[in-house]
């Protein structure tokens, strides 16, 4: 696995964390305004968009809440943002990983490969960058596919699974 550092920075440390043995960049951003929730009291960067370099690729992802770990996989040309509503109850109980697929959002949209498999080799390689073993993973659409290609190729990642009217089971 490539994990660099953004292509981007400025000051000492360009916003950019060390994190991990890894060698892993990552940088936050605050999250939109209309994204903050005005009702409720949510600590500081709890829904703030943060990015890696995976393969060459910048990837977006959201990361909320501390305990068993939920991966959070958007449909197709939906975002992380998609997320947002059930991520403000989950983080109470949860930490949450939600990225932006290759393709959508904040992510780079490189020319390549799509596929499920390909999709799924990146969010495995996610996992590994953010040190996650093991993840329930929940998959809506075009992410239940992801998460079913993700737990035939890789076994050993997934905790359990819920498909949120899932595509890719190859079922009419």
């Amino acid at each position: 696995m490539s994990v660099t550092p953004p292509r981007s920075s400025s000051g000492s440390n360009g916003g950019w964390l060390e994190e991990g043995s890894l060698g892993l960049s990552a940088r936050c951003v605050p999250a939109h305004p209309e994204e903050r929730d005005a009702g409720r009291a949510i600590r500081s960067g709890m829904f703030d968009v943060r990015h890696l370099s995976l393969h060459g690729h910048q990837i977006a992802y959201r990361v909320a809440g501390e305990g068993q770990t939920l991966i959070l996989l958007h449909g197709i040309a939906g975002h992380s943002r998609t997320w947002l509503e059930p991520m403000r109850r989950l983080a109470e109980r949860y930490r949450l990983v939600a990225p932006d697929l290759l393709g959508h959002g904040d992510s780079d949209k490189p020319v390549g490969d799509y596929s499920l498999g390909a999709h799924a080799c990146v969010v495995r390689d996610l996992l590994q960058a953010l040190g996650i073993v093991r993840a329930t993973l929940v998959g809506h659409s075009l992410g239940g596919g992801i998460a079913l290609q993700l737990t035939y190729q890789f076994p050993d990642l997934c905790e359990r699974m819920v498909l949120v009217a899932s595509g890719g089971s190859g079922a009419t």
